[in-house]
């Protein structure tokens, strides 16, 4: 077996496979983080004529058509819904309606162990998953007690005749205590080998574990993360899908001797959208993992795709925080309020692209 990047891949001639009706396309974004001036600027635009409390629709605007694009679209929700007082960094609760309207905008699945989960304590996580449960949204990676844990660690993802494990771990809480009976899925590598050894019994076409890991603000990998994606991967993952650094780092794929992408590793996506302000923080990657089947009906992962993504602050584009596809936003400068603001965004992006 042996490595080739993500940008040599992209060059390869893609399999008469990629037109087949069949193939089920899954798209992954990063960090939806909200901070103090994401929850103020929401709350703006409800002001400005929205019957509701806080608005998000804003936030998704120019993204929804990739995501309607995807038969589904997987996000890191790093943040809870303890309610009132809404607050930011360093203890999130945010607006009910944050999630609705991303769900609304195309979000199927939501990620929620990550290190800010429980910022609110026992009283947040109860909230978090009441809420989750109360939509009927999809979300992985807490529970409220054992056995639900036990009973849906893996959540099966259907469709086009496909089954997709998908796992979601994280390195740890922030030294908050997880209280009561309430379990969060933690990345100890002798529950992982038992939960993927009970997703090898599930029937499914495809494996993928999204964890929470890494140094944040580093665009490289660190050898903790190597050897979890080593390990994980031993074990029959095909996917790792990497959260965390708020950068994204680089983007690994296993190809046999016979053309045959075994697995792809993306060490981590960066922020989906934030109002952070260190370098490579407002710029991420949306990841399309799309799978289908060979003559002999054996599902097989194709090339991965990579997009480029940008947080567009209020006043930029629009008056609120949005999510930008680089692609289509960076041949229209004109659309840009502050050219410094396009200029910073093809910076950042043509820095990454080197």
């Amino acid at each position: 077996m042996k490595a080739r990047s993500l940008f040599t891949l992209l060059f390869l001639t893609l399999s008469v496979f990629a037109s087949k009706a069949d193939t089920l396309r899954i798209i992954f974004i990063g960090d939806i983080m909200q901070h103090t001036a994401q929850i103020e600027s929401a709350r703006k635009a409800s002001a400005a004529g929205i019957k509701k409390n806080y608005d998000y629709t804003g936030c998704f605007r120019h993204i929804h058509k990739r995501f309607s694009q995807a038969d589904v679209v997987v996000a890191n929700m790093e943040t809870t819904f303890a309610g009132a007082p809404y607050t930011g960094y360093p203890s999130f609760s945010s607006p009910p309606s944050l999630l609705t309207d991303a769900n609304n905008s195309g979000i199927d699945v939501f990620l929620a162990a990550n290190n800010h989960i429980c910022d609110k304590g026992e009283r947040g996580l109860k909230k978090t998953i009441d809420l989750y449960d109360s939509l009927k949204i999809q979300y992985t990676g807490i529970y409220r007690n054992r056995e639900e844990q036990i009973a849906k660690k893996t959540l099966i993802i259907t469709g086009k005749d496909f089954r997709i494990a998908l796992l979601n771990y994280t390195y740890g809480t922030n030294g908050i205590p997880v209280n009561a009976s309430y379990q969060v899925n933690f990345t100890d590598t002798s529950a992982m080998a038992e939960d993927l050894e009970r997703s090898g019994t599930l029937g499914c076409d495809l494996v993928v574990v999204c964890i929470h890991w890494g140094t944040e603000y580093n665009l490289k990998f660190s050898p903790s993360q190597e050897k979890i994606a080593k390990f994980l991967l031993s074990k029959g993952v095909n996917v790792i899908i990497g959260s965390h650094p708020h950068v994204p780092q680089p983007v690994a794929v296993s190809v046999g001797g016979d053309g045959e992408i075994k697995s792809v590793v993306y060490y981590s996506l960066g922020n989906a959208i934030s109002n952070m302000t260190a370098p490579y923080t407002r710029i991420g990657l949306m990841a399309e993992i799309s799978v289908t089947r060979d003559s002999s009906d054996k599902a097989v992962l194709l090339p991965p795709s990579t997009e480029y993504i940008w947080t567009s602050r209020p006043g930029t584009i629009d008056d609120s925080f949005s999510i930008l596809p680089v692609s289509t936003f960076s041949e229209k400068p004109s659309l840009f309020r502050s050219r410094a603001e396009y200029d910073k965004m093809m910076y950042y992006y043509l820095q990454l692209k080197k």
